[in-house]
């Protein structure tokens, strides 16, 4: 339990009262936190409408407008965030496009199985035989041929080296 009672500041550790959290700078350009800061001005009574007006350059209707817009723009902000990743606005759209992409693909894919199957059929072609398989059952792997082209360089000795050539004298 506290010792503290209600309506008291808080004190920090050192027994002075405790800091306030720093306000840090809104984002956004220069004029769109001098409207905002107008309109702040204007909502805690230091300032007229038409005073604000006048500072920003605009109407008074128009100040009304900002004003309106600056009010949305805060409700949206105090909106609770969900938790957790937050997809971009059209990941959703293009996730379901990407979706129908590969259902389309899969469909072309197996009737172009089913063409070459029939193709063979009639020909009297013989499928491709299927990959050779080690006792385990697992495909056995091919031998890289630019690694053993490596290897035949890497054991034949170096060429003996030709002896230089003198320029021939300048009469």
């Amino acid at each position: 339990m506290s010792d503290r009672k209600p309506g008291r500041p808080r004190k920090s550790a050192s027994g002075g009262p405790a800091p306030r959290p720093a306000v840090r700078k809104p984002a956004g350009s220069e004029r769109a936190r001098q409207v905002a800061a107008v309109v702040l001005e204007v909502l805690g009574g230091t300032r007229s409408v038409a005073e604000a007006a006048s500072v920003l350059g605009v109407s008074p209707p128009r100040y009304y407008a900002l004003e309106a817009q600056a009010l949305a723009g805060l409700v949206h902000g105090c909106e609770p965030r969900g938790k957790g990743h937050r997809h971009a606005p059209g990941a959703e759209q293009e996730l379901q496009s990407l979706k129908q992409e590969q259902a389309r693909l899969t469909r072309e894919h197996a009737r172009l199985q089913a063409l070459y199957r029939g193709l063979l059929r009639t020909t009297g072609g013989r499928p491709p035989a299927p990959p050779a398989r080690d006792a385990a059952g697992r495909k056995r792997r091919q031998p890289m041929v630019r690694a053993l082209r490596h290897v035949a360089t890497l054991r034949t000795p170096p060429a003996p080296e030709a002896p230089p050539v003198a320029p021939a004298p300048a009469p």
